[in-house]
């Protein structure tokens, strides 16, 4: 149960990984895009602003010298009628003041209105002006706040791709650690092999039933000590994708040629690459005078074998 329990963690542990990695990217093509509309967006105001500020600024030149002309022509029109004042008063005398003064005040009267009017102009030019540079402020700071937050979630998506092999490597490690400690706790002879097949560790219990020694485990394979589980070995190996434990019984045959009998349960893929086979109601194997013949030969047969490697 506490294998299954562990494999099934680290399944869901690399599944959950996976599944975090792609949603982070999924999150930075939206924040890409997003960013890349917002810049659009902006420029298209940008655009529409310096156009508008465009407009804004020709229309009050257009106005100004329309004033200009106006008040040009107007000044030009008082003259001639000054002109001609003036010497109406020369020939008439002091009876054309008071009419001389009316026109004065009524000439002076449209000069005001077209300074007035002048006024207004200018100021709504330089509204129209400050309006634009509020829209463009407005504008750079929301594509300033889009971008710095586009940047955070670069930064966090990196840091989290940097960081996952060496999540999976610890909790690969503190697997391992676990299987150490199992392997140490328990009472039956527990063999780890690799995808080759080769033993990466044991417990005393099953050195014991192998017969060999700690320092030396490392050269021999489970197939050395296996006899007659060619069965189980298949069923195992097409079951190493499906996560199923295998049960069935089997020889064992130690180095020195002794033969014992014994349940075996195959455990594909307790921790990344490593298999676990676990002996259980470990008994003699009674042979027959041709059988213990056969054994003699296999145990001559694994020295000589032993001695060529």
């Amino acid at each position: 149960m506490e294998i299954a329990k562990f494999r099934a963690q680290l399944s869901i542990a690399s599944e959950l990984a996976a599944v975090g990695r792609q949603r982070a990217e999924n999150t930075l093509a939206r924040w890409r895009e997003s960013l890349q509309k917002a810049r659009t967006k902006s420029e298209s105001h940008l655009r529409v602003l310096r156009a508008a500020s465009n407009d804004a600024i020709a229309f009050a030149s257009e106005r100004i010298s329309r004033f200009e002309f106006q008040l040009s022509s107007a000044s030009k029109r008082l003259a001639a009628p000054l002109e001609q004042a003036q010497n109406t008063v020369s020939s008439l005398g002091s009876g054309a003041v008071d009419t001389v003064r009316k026109m004065g005040l009524e000439a002076r009267n449209d000069l005001l209105k077209l300074q007035s009017v002048s006024r207004d102009a200018v100021a709504f030019a330089g509204g129209q002006m400050v309006k634009a540079g509020s829209h463009v402020f407005v504008a750079t700071k929301q594509v300033e706040a889009r971008m710095h937050l586009a940047h955070s979630s670069v930064a966090t998506l990196v840091k989290t791709v940097v960081e996952k092999p060496r999540r999976l490597r610890d909790a690969r490690r503190a697997k391992e650690d676990e299987l150490r400690h199992l392997l140490s706790l328990s009472l039956d002879a527990i063999v780890v092999t690799d995808v080759k097949r080769r033993l990466v560790d044991a417990n005393p219990k099953a050195l014991e039933l192998f017969g060999i020694s700690e320092f030396n485990m490392q050269y021999f394979t489970i197939d050395t000590f296996i006899a007659h589980y060619e069965a189980l070995d298949d069923a195992s190996a097409s079951s190493v994708s499906n996560q199923v434990q295998i049960h069935g019984r089997c020889r064992i045959r130690r180095l020195d040629g002794a033969l014992r009998v014994a349940e075996c349960h195959f455990v594909p893929e307790v921790v990344p690459r490593r298999h676990l086979y676990e002996f259980l109601n470990i008994a003699p194997y009674k042979i027959t005078p041709f059988g213990f013949a056969m054994r003699n030969a296999l145990a001559r047969r694994t020295v000589e074998a032993q001695c060529l490697r």
